[in-house]
This record gives structure tokens, C-alpha cells and sequence, in this order.
């Protein structure tokens, strides 16, 4: 019996099947692994398709209100459309009040227009900003306008485009991280901002409704799921989580102190909300902090600068997002698990002094008055003195005015000699700029029982290794008090406007143990 001796011709044959039936089995995994999660990045020629998606705004488990976003395409380029409506505290029961934003996209997603405004009863405002050749500048209806330069090297991406970016890039991958010249808030401020991808699950909502007449109600009849990844975004005005799906449509939306955004079904997250809300007004209401400015709560009287330390928990005991949370850490706070702790100085971080300081339009420059103003405070002293002086100056000349009208930018609140808390703390920066001193614009909050006082400062670098300092010109103090907790670099401090961002919060005071 002779063995079988194959051929060459037949080994090559042999070779060319295994081959063959390799690669088949290696692009039969690839197209399983795009049609599980498809990557913009392969797709960068081809238009974004529109689409909306709705959510239903919770404080905890109690629904408060509802948010939308709507993208639509232009020719060329997109606008996204944001909408969100919340009960808010009134005298004595619920007022509501509305956001709408428009933003204009180029075809690369970088910004071109954002139209924004705010309504509630007896009260609207509206504002527009504009980039363009690496200048944002951003206009109230009712006055007030800036101008601030960025890198016209680079793009800016509206933060509500931020997760169509990263699809695009191929970026919304576990382990992923960067940072992107973002514009974002109201009024708007561009800023370097970091993002990271943690992980991914799946998402199960309702994508369709019908009213049930037996008892009176919407109920979901449909449920659709997606695979959405994690990402953490230390945003112009604080940090949050979104949950988006690979395509770059958000799925769902949580900030570590406020709101938590449900993705749902339209009917159930507005038509259901409004026909049961009577019913709801009592829990809705009791789930709502209060909400006031700080420069007039007696959350001010407080002017201690020792470090304290504070443990974060919910009003609503939902746990706490530790991944955003610590995105709080920076200048003079530092975040360690849930243990918060501010100093009278900045905790080592190797930051430089201009490697966070955000693009405000609100904050001008150049104009005769801030130079007149920084002439006449800097006669004479070191920085700590020429500071305490520009605090104190602005305290005894600019009038306090917390109405919603009042000035905000700093020309605005030079030229009135009144302000908001915003206009006064970006007058404090404008000026201490002038005077060649790195300066930002704050915001944040200080706890008070049962909810949150809201307020502007400002933060100053000094050298020798106290880095960043709270100063706050609106109570004339060069060193701010450390019940102060910084949230952003940019918006409105308005107690309404910083809703969503506080909406959950309670702040614990820890005894005096030592620096975490």
C-alpha cells in the first residue's frame, strides 16, 4: 500500500482555501463587530442622519421637568436644538420655566452660531454667539457685548456636539481620554476641556407611547435598546456624564450634584408629565432645593479661610458619581472618593498659571475704563496688595444689583456702576489682567440647610506655590471664603440657571482631621 505524496500544484491549492476561507472568517468578524458598534470614523464622508431624543429631567426619582435635543441638517453643515422645561420654586407653588438653544454647526461640527434664550413668567432674555476666523463673541438682546480671541488653528466644537465629534474621530472607546477646545454655557465661554471614556453598557428606554383611557395615563407600548459608552466631560460650566450611543446621539445625562436626564418616549416625558403634575406639585416641590444668591443669604456671613472638608452626598440618597465628582479637583479644592476639601490655597496639581484659564467674551479688554481702573489700584504694594485693593475698591464703588436685567459682562458693570455677582467678578478679572496678573472667572455654591446659595468669584495665581486664590470681589474679601465650592469657569450664577447642575446636592461638614 503506497502513501498518497501530494502534488505541489495541490499544496498551493490547499494554501489558496485556508487563505480564502481566513479572511472570509476574519471580515465575517469585522462586519459582526461594525454592526454591533458602528464607527463614524469609517463613515466620515457621509452626512450625520437628523434625529431627536427626549428625556425625562429627574431630581432622584421625581421627574421635574423635560429636555429634548433635536438634530436637523443645513446645506451645508447641522443645527442641534436644545429645549428644556422645569417646574421651579415659586412664592408659593411651581412656576415653569423654559431653555431653548439653537446651535448652527459647520460640516466639521465646529461652532458657528448659538442662540439661546430664557423665558418664565414676566421675564425673557435672549443672547447670540458667534465664532468666526478664531473669535467668539457673544451679545445680549438687552446689551452687553465681548469679544475674546481663541486659537484660530483650531475648532471650536459646541459641547452639544462634543459626542457626534468623538464618534466621528473614532474616539468613543473604553480607555479613551483627551481634551477639546469646547464651547459651551450661557453665556457662552470656550475652554480646554477633558473627556474620558470609562466603559459601555446597554441601554433599555421606551421609544413610543399610547394613552391608556382606563386610567387616564401614557404608557410606553414600545422599548428600543442601544449600545452607549460612558464618557465624563469636566464642561466649562462642571462636570457631568453622558451616556452616548456610537453614532454620537446622547442616550442619557447625569451631573454628580444635580439632575439626572432619563432618556423616553416624547408623550411620556411631556404630554404624561403636564396631565399628572397638579397631582405632583406637593413631591415636585419637596424634591426642589432652595435656591438663592449667596451675596444675600446669610450663607455670607461666613468668612472663615481654613481648609474645611466636607462629605458629598444626594438630597435624594442616589449615589453619588465619583468618576465626575473628581472632576472637581483643581486650584484650591481637592476631591478624595466622596470627601471634598477646600483650602485658602491651591493644592499641588503642577498646573502652570495659564494652563487653565478659560475664553470668556463677558470679560473684556483693552478699554480705556478697565486701564483707568487698573492705573488707579496699582500705585503701589505687591500682588496680595494690589488684589485686596481691587476687591475692596470694587466692593465700595459697584452697586449689587441681583436682578435678573442687571449687568453681567465687565464694561457693562463698570460703565452702570452696578452689577450681578458675574458682572462683578469678570470686572475683578478684566481689571486684574490689565494689570498683568493670570485671573478666571468662577462659579459655584455654598450649602445652606436645605439647599444651595449660588454665587461668582474669581481665582487669582500667585507664585512661591499658593497657586490659585479664591478672591471674591463681590463681598470685598482678597481671600474667599472656604464654604465657597467652585463648580465651572463660565455661565450665569443666577440660582435658576444652575438648577440642573445643584439640583441634588448636600454638602456634610467633616471636623477639622487634617488635609485627605
Amino acid at each position: 500500500m503506497s502513501s498518497y505524496r501530494p502534488t505541489l500544484r495541490a499544496l498551493a491549492a490547499v494554501a489558496v482555501l485556508t487563505a480564502w476561507g481566513g479572511s472570509l472568517t476574519w471580515l465575517g468578524l469585522r462586519r459582526l463587530d461594525a454592526g454591533a458598534t458602528p464607527d463614524l470614523s469609517l463613515l466620515a464622508s457621509r452626512r450625520l442622519a437628523p434625529g431627536e431624543a427626549r428625556f425625562a429631567v429627574q431630581i432622584g426619582d421625581v421627574q421635574i421637568g423635560s429636555g429634548g435635543f433635536t438634530l436637523d441638517t443645513l446645506s451645508p453643515g447641522y443645527r442641534i436644538i436644545e429645549t428644556l422645561t422645569l417646574e421651579t420654586r415659586g412664592d408659593t407653588s411651581l412656576t415653569r420655566t423654559l431653555w431653548m438653544t439653537e446651535t448652527d454647526l459647520a460640516p466639521d461640527l465646529s461652532l458657528r452660531q448659538v442662540r439661546s434664550r430664557f423665558v418664565r413668567p414676566g421675564l425673557s432674555q435672549a443672547g447670540v454667539g458667534r465664532y468666526a476666523d478664531g473669535r467668539l463673541t457673544f451679545r445680549f438682546d438687552s446689551g452687553g457685548t465681548g469679544g475674546a480671541v481663541l486659537d484660530s488653528m483650531t475648532p471650536a466644537v459646541p459641547m452639544v456636539a462634543l459626542g457626534h465629534q468623538l464618534a466621528i474621530r473614532g474616539e468613543l472607546r473604553t480607555g479613551r481620554r483627551g481634551r477639546d477646545l469646547t464651547i459651551g454655557g450661557w453665556p457662552s465661554v470656550g475652554r480646554n476641556t477633558p473627556w474620558e471614556v470609562t466603559g459601555g453598557s446597554t441601554l433599555v428606554f421606551p421609544d413610543s407611547a399610547e394613552f391608556d383611557a382606563s386610567m387616564l395615563r401614557w404608557k410606553a407600548v414600545h422599548w428600543d435598546t442601544a449600545r452607549v459608552v460612558r464618557l465624563v466631560v469636566t464642561a466649562p460650566t462642571g462636570p457631568y456624564t453622558a451616556w452616548v450611543e456610537p453614532n454620537g446621539t446622547l442616550a442619557g445625562l447625569e451631573y454628580p450634584l444635580g439632575t439626572r436626564w432619563v432618556r423616553t418616549d416624547f408623550n411620556l416625558a411631556v404630554s404624561d408629565f403636564r396631565r399628572v403634575l397638579d397631582s405632583q406639585r406637593d413631591a415636585i416641590r419637596s424634591a426642589l432645593p432652595v435656591m438663592e444668591p449667596y451675596a444675600t443669604s446669610a450663607a455670607r456671613r461666613d468668612t472663615a479661610t481654613s481648609e474645611r472638608r466636607f462629605l458629598v452626598t444626594r438630597t435624594s440618597l442616589r449615589e453619588v458619581d465619583l468618576a465626575a465628582l473628581a472632576r472637581l479637583s483643581g486650584g484650591r479644592q481637592k476631591v478624595l472618593h466622596d470627601t471634598l476639601a477646600i483650602g485658602p490655597a491651591s493644592f499641588p496639581d503642577g498646573l502652570t498659571p495659564t494652563s487653565d484659564i478659560g475664553i470668556d467674551p463677558l470679560v473684556q479688554r483693552d478699554a480705556a475704563p478697565l486701564s483707568t481702573l487698573a492705573r488707579d489700584v496699582s500705585r503701589s504694594g505687591d500682588r496680595a496688595s494690589i488684589v485686596a485693593r481691587l476687591a475692596n475698591t470694587l466692593r465700595s464703588t459697584v452697586t449689587l444689583d441681583t436682578a435678573y436685567g442687571a449687568p453681567v459682562d465687565a464694561l457693562g458693570t463698570i460703565h452702570g456702576r452696578r452689577g450681578r455677582p458675574d458682572g462683578i467678578a469678570r470686572l475683578f478679572v478684566a481689571v486684574a489682567r490689565e494689570l498683568g496678573i493670570p485671573a478666571r472667572y468662577v462659579v459655584g455654591f455654598a450649602a445652606i440647610p436645605g439647599g444651595v446659595a449660588t454665587h461668582a468669584w474669581a481665582e487669582v495665581w500667585y507664585d512661591g506655590g499658593a497657586g490659585w486664590v479664591a478672591v471674591d470681589p463681590v463681598m470685598g474679601r482678597a481671600v474667599a471664603s472656604t464654604t465657597l465650592v467652585r463648580l465651572g469657569y463660565g455661565g450665569s450664577s443666577h440660582p435658576e440657571e444652575m438648577l440642573t447642575s445643584l439640583a441634588d446636592v448636600r454638602l456634610m461638614p467633616l471636623p477639622d482631621m487634617g488635609a485627605p
